[in-house]
């Protein structure tokens, strides 16, 4: 479902540029927010970063997509190494679910967030609907 979102602008713009500046590939986290019933009007408050989980490990990694059994050798080599994103599906769950239990009533996990590169995240349209 579509909704639309309010969200403080200026808020947004330094999570931008703070995950800019890290030098991270990619990075999943949560959505924090508010959703008014009866319209569709969602308010954002915060945005956390999935933390790493118990090995040590990001939710999300960049790849190198090479396959050599499949690898035509007449592509360019931008094609022959293309780079998937993979997410960590359970731990992003289990991260929604210790944060709700945590958050003040009437707000909630209203949903992920993922940054990449524009090219990955066309790559990788598929697993982020999933």
């Amino acid at each position: 479902m579509v909704r639309t979102v309010v969200g403080e602008e200026t808020h947004l713009s330094s999570f931008e540029a703070q995950l800019s500046q890290s030098g991270l590939s990619a990075q999943v986290g949560l959505v924090i927010g508010k959703i008014t019933t009866g319209s569709d009007r969602g308010a954002v408050y915060g945005l956390v970063p999935t933390p790493l989980n118990d090995n040590g490990e990001p939710a999300s990694l960049i790849s190198s997509g090479r396959d050599d059994k499949k690898r035509n050798l007449k592509q360019p080599k931008s094609q022959q190494e293309s780079s998937s994103l993979l997410i960590d599906s359970d731990w992003v769950a289990e991260h929604a679910r210790q944060v709700s239990k945590m958050l003040l009533g009437g707000i909630h996990v209203v949903g992920v967030y993922v940054w990449v590169g524009e090219s990955l995240f066309k790559c990788s349209s598929l697993l982020l609907w999933q």
